[in-house]
C-alpha cells in the first residue's frame, strides 16, 4: 500500500513538474507573441521613414537634372563670351593696325 502510494505522489509529482515547464515555455511563447506587434510596428515606422525618405532623394534627383542643365548652359554661354584681356589685346591689335594703314 505505501509502495502504490510512493509511486502515486511520485507520479503526481512527475506531472507537476512537467506541468510547470509546459506553463513556463507556453508563458515564453505569449511573450515573443506579444513582441511581435510591436515588432510590426517599428517595421511599419521604418517603411514610412524609407518611403519619405525615396521622395526626397526623387526631389533631389530632379533639382540635380535641372542644376546640370543650368550648368551647361552656362558653360557654353562662356564659351561664346570673349575674356577681358583677350579682349583688351585684340582692341590693341585692331588699333596698331588702323594707324598703320592710315
Amino acid at each position: 500500500m505505501k509502495k502504490s502510494i510512493k509511486k502515486k505522489t511520485n507520479k503526481n509529482l512527475e506531472v507537476g513538474v512537467l506541468l510547470e515547464d509546459v506553463n513556463h515555455k507556453l508563458d515564453l511563447v505569449i511573450e515573443q507573441v506579444s513582441d511581435i506587434s510591436d515588432i510590426k510596428n517599428k517595421v511599419d515606422s521604418l517603411e514610412t521613414k524609407v518611403d519619405n525618405l525615396e521622395t526626397k532623394v526623387d526631389n533631389l534627383t530632379e533639382n540635380m537634372d535641372i542644376v546640370k542643365t543650368g550648368l551647361e548652359f552656362v558653360k557654353n554661354s562662356l564659351k561664346k563670351k570673349v575674356d577681358t584681356d583677350e579682349f583688351t589685346a585684340l582692341e590693341h591689335r585692331v588699333t596698331l593696325l588702323e594707324s598703320r594703314s592710315r
